[in-house]
């Protein structure tokens, strides 16, 4: 009778979780609470790099590219 905690919308391979627990459920970036739309606004500012931003949050540029992907497919 209980609705699944978190939900990985693309997959389990993709660290973006949705958590209603976390950032009121905004999908965000798995163990971390930075939020997709965070990067996602900072990216698009366009005055920072992917690498600017994984460095600024002490994550993997792979992390920062997997989350602009899902910011912009779910964009679409």
């Amino acid at each position: 009778h209980e609705l699944a905690a978190r939900w990985w919308p693309v997959s389990k391979d993709v660290p973006i979780v949705i958590d209603p627990q976390f950032s009121s459920g905004v999908p965000t970036i798995a163990g971390t609470g930075v939020t997709v739309q965070t990067i996602n606004k900072r990216f698009d500012e366009g005055r920072l790099s992917i690498e600017f931003i994984a460095n600024d949050y002490q994550l993997e540029i792979d992390l920062v590219q997997q989350a602009l992907r899902y910011a912009r497919q779910i964009a679409a």
